[in-house]
């Protein structure tokens, strides 16, 4: 491996929840588990800059950053703060001053998102009216003066966008759209959905798909092209124990692209351990 290569490095950051409560999650919690992925961010980009030279780092916001409202008739109860608009305003100041951190590291940031579907506004409501859409809005006003662009897409394709990093197409989306899973495993309607996608002239080509929703992590093949299933920053969640019967995985990723490989390392990072596992 040559030293030195120019390397986007890509961290993907989905299922916040910001304004959910669990017996062990709270906006508190939160703030502290997204502060230690921070600190790990920085710790792995140490380590390898002496072998990669970073010129950019791309922040995935794949949906449900905050917990939304009326998603499901008992939420109130399960949640420490139910304003959906104050869930959004307080998440987009957080995260602004931690992407600040960021960009006195790396050259260059850049946030890109797609809305999932705990910011729905409403069963009646056009799809694009998400409160997802509108914490992003808070994040873009509040980077606006530090030059750090948060990009959405337009219409109803902000929901499944094809990113370039490099010279690489990713393909984001937060999930919900797939339901179809076997034994209750969500890389069954994954791998599904992916292949068909693969084929559609909307979407292809691309060179690897990003999600979340399932509160899950995984990370798999369809044929050639790499699949990252994200988790979540919740823990003792309740929807992934009694819907899928797994405890909720708090690991985002974070991973190197260059020109040739669209990943060229990869750590996984758990939001409540500190003990990344690793993968190269």
């Amino acid at each position: 491996m040559s030293k030195n290569k120019n390397e986007t490095a890509v961290l993907v950051v989905t299922d916040v929840h910001y304004g959910k409560k669990t017996s062990s999650f709270n906006r508190q919690v939160c703030k502290a588990r997204i502060a230690r992925v921070a600190d790990k961010v920085y710790s792995i980009t140490d380590l390898l800059t002496g072998k990669y030279k970073f010129d950019e780092l791309v922040i995935m916001l794949l949906g449900d950053v905050n917990d939304g409202t009326d998603i499901y008739p008992t939420q109130a109860h399960h949640q420490e703060l139910s304003n959906v608009e104050e869930q959004a305003w307080e998440f987009a100041e957080f995260f602004a001053s931690v992407v600040r951190g960021f960009a006195k590291v790396y050259p260059s940031v850049r946030i890109e998102t797609v809305p999932g579907n705990h910011g729905r506004a409403g069963k009646a409501a056009h799809e694009c009216a998400s409160w997802d859409t509108v914490a992003y809005r808070y994040l873009g006003n509040h980077l606006r003066s530090d030059g750090i662009p948060v990009i959405m897409g337009r219409g109803d394709n902000r929901f499944v966008r094809k990113v370039s990093v490099r010279r690489h197409n990713f393909l984001l989306f937060h999930g919900h759209q797939v339901r179809g899973s076997f034994a209750g495993i969500p890389s069954y309607g994954l791998s599904t959905r992916v292949s068909r996608w693969a084929t559609t002239e909307a979407y292809a080509p691309f060179d690897i798909a990003l999600c979340g929703h399932f509160h899950s992590f995984m990370h798999w093949k369809v044929n050639r092209i790499p699949v990252i299933l994200s988790g979540t920053c919740v823990t003792d969640d309740l929807w992934s124990r009694e819907e899928l019967g797994w405890e909720s995985a708090n690991v985002w990723p974070f991973f190197g692209v260059n020109d040739e490989r669209p990943i060229t390392w990869k750590y996984d990072l758990e939001a409540a351990d500190d003990s990344p596992q690793t993968e190269k």
